[in-house]
């Protein structure tokens, strides 16, 4: 099978460059990615997936490991901060609907 770096001559390098510069940006990227993940699961935390409780505290109070169980409520703020958000939005753009 003949490839594109054996057609067309210094592809080589290009291809070479394009990984390098793909590398550095997702090694740049990687720390805010990460918390970026963190704070999605913590904005969609809800009863079920208690992602807004540490997962060590919420064992402990669910009595996985022995004892008599808490409750470990789960509270998401955010959710209607974000609704209010959204509304405001929609009424400053209100002059873009046609």
């Amino acid at each position: 099978m003949v490839g594109m770096s054996d057609t067309i001559p210094g592809t080589d390098s290009v291809i070479s460059e394009v990984k390098e510069r793909y590398e550095a940006a997702q090694s740049f990227e990687a720390d805010w990615r990460r918390r970026a993940l963190d704070d999605l699961r913590f904005f969609h935390a809800d009863a079920y997936n208690h992602d807004q409780w540490d997962s060590a505290v919420y064992q402990a109070r669910s009595g996985t490991f022995g004892g008599s169980p808490r409750p470990c409520l789960t509270i998401n703020k955010v959710e209607g901060s974000k609704n209010c958000l959204l509304m405001r939005l929609s009424d400053d753009f209100s002059f873009l609907a046609l």
